[in-house]
């Protein structure tokens, strides 16, 4: 299973914890105020989506993962690096 982390585009800062793709849709969680699949996983929007999942906000080229797996950001701040 290959890992990987997300840099920020502009200054290459690391923005999220290692990740490994979640290749079993049977975790997701759709409960209101809790995480919508186990943390140190991601999430091809398009296989979301291709699952028969909607959201008015998620397009098919998005990169899906735990909030509690983001870094070097702050809530209501910065999200992406610089």
């Amino acid at each position: 299973m290959k890992t990987v982390f997300l840099r920020c585009i502009l200054c290459g800062i690391q923005v999220s914890k290692i990740l490994s793709p979640l290749a079993d849709l049977a975790p997701l969680c759709e409960k209101d105020g809790q995480p919508l699949f186990p943390a140190r996983r991601y999430l091809m929007s398009s296989a979301f989506l291709d699952a028969g999942t909607t959201r008015d906000s998620i397009t098919r080229d998005e990169i899906l993962l735990n909030g509690g797996d983001i870094l070097n950001s702050q809530p209501g701040g910065t999200r992406n690096g610089c």
